[in-house]
């Protein structure tokens, strides 16, 4: 399965209100091709802050669901937010992992992710629901897990090298951050 495939599956399960921080590069023009809401912090920059910034949107939006999607590498240079994530324990946060192993925004280069469970660095920063999902069909009801289960959740899914294709993000900065202000009043 690859990641525009896995992005698919969870805007079935997304009950409309959620808000979505997606990781820069490739993740990011995806989520805004397939989800595309004012409520989405499409990152366009920061590698390895989603997740930081996903905390402090729970926190501040402590009634609405925020997901958090990264990629491996993204995850990997912002591994200490798992750590802090666990310590608040946000109940409405849910993070996911799309791991193919590499950097497929900047040409493929191998990340660590090999040597690296997600789910179980999760597990040690005290997250309240951890899943892992390794093909499309234990990924059904691993997203229903997280995206209901009380947060923090985290989900690490494997998936194959490729893209959809999907066109930059037509939006600057100031623009992504007024849309999902405007959304959280």
């Amino acid at each position: 399965m690859k990641g525009f495939e896995a992005l698919r599956l969870l805007k079935d399960r997304l009950k409309g209100d959620e808000f979505l921080v997606s990781c820069n590069g490739t993740i990011s023009r995806e989520v805004y091709a397939i989800a595309g809401s004012p409520r989405n912090f499409t990152m366009l920059g920061s590698m390895g802050l989603a997740t930081s910034i996903a905390l402090g949107l729970a926190i501040s939006q402590p009634k609405r669901r925020v997901i958090a999607i990264v990629g491996d590498g993204n995850m990997l240079m912002g591994l200490g937010s798992l750590a802090t994530i666990g310590y608040v324990k946000p109940e409405n946060l849910s993070v996911i992992v799309l791991d193919n192993r590499v950097y497929a925004t900047t040409g493929n280069q191998e990340t660590a992710s090999e040597a690296v469970q997600f789910d179980l660095l999760a597990k040690a920063a005290d997250f309240r629901l951890v899943r892992r999902a390794n093909d499309e069909e234990g990924l059904g009801e691993a997203l229903d897990d997280v995206l209901n289960g009380r947060g923090p959740c985290l989900l690490a899914i494997r998936i194959e090298l490729g893209k959809m294709g999907a066109d930059l993000v037509p939006l600057s900065p100031p623009e992504v951050a007024r849309r999902v202000m405007s959304c959280a009043r």
